[in-house]
């Protein structure tokens, strides 16, 4: 009921607003990277141990793609879409933001566990990165041709939103794409 409420008061512009916000999230998010790879990582190199290598690859792999696989049990997706989402799922950030804060608050080692998300991010920014082009491609392959054998199959079916908000219909989100991108054509 609340979301029909805020829908109606701000109309079209409620929907440019919400462009506008996700765009300046993934544009921070950026700046977020940059920083990172300029400050930490760069310096990280001259002190890498096997140990904190072997925790980043456990931690892109097995930490981070056995709970998706919980999470996702029960949810009838085929394998491939969990190793997919298992692969690519949560990211880094809030690895970052817990480092931040742990050094802030002088946690002890808090040196060392800098090192090993450093180390984490940035093996993840690589081999996420190297990998995302052909995955996708594979996925994708995979994707066409399981839903066109199962059709009724969960991947097949629409994603259920995270949050309460309206779609714009078809001539809402045309009218405001075009708004947006008004003057851009020069």
């Amino acid at each position: 009921m609340l979301a029909n409420t805020a829908d109606t008061a701000a109309g079209a512009r409620g929907l440019r607003f919400t462009y506008l916000t996700e765009e300046a999230g993934g544009l921070l998010a950026g700046i977020v990277w940059i920083g990172f790879g300029a400050m930490v990582a760069a310096p990280l190199v001259a002190q890498l141990t096997w140990q904190i290598v072997l925790y980043a690859v456990l931690s892109l792999t097995l930490a981070r793609m056995l709970p998706v696989a919980i999470a996702m049990a029960g949810s009838g997706s085929r394998r491939p879409t969990v190793a997919f989402l298992g692969w690519f799922g949560p990211r880094g950030l809030a690895s970052v933001v817990f480092a931040l804060i742990a050094i802030e608050r002088q946690v002890p080692d808090a040196a060392w566990l800098a090192q090993v998300v450093a180390c984490t991010v940035a093996l993840s920014v690589i081999v996420h990165g190297l990998s995302s082009g052909p995955f996708v491609a594979r996925y994708q392959r995979w994707f066409a041709a399981h839903t066109v054998q199962r059709p009724d199959a969960a991947e097949a079916g629409p994603a259920t939103p995270l949050r309460f908000r309206r779609q714009p219909t078809a001539d809402e989100a045309g009218a405001t794409w075009q708004q947006m991108h008004a003057g851009r054509e020069r």
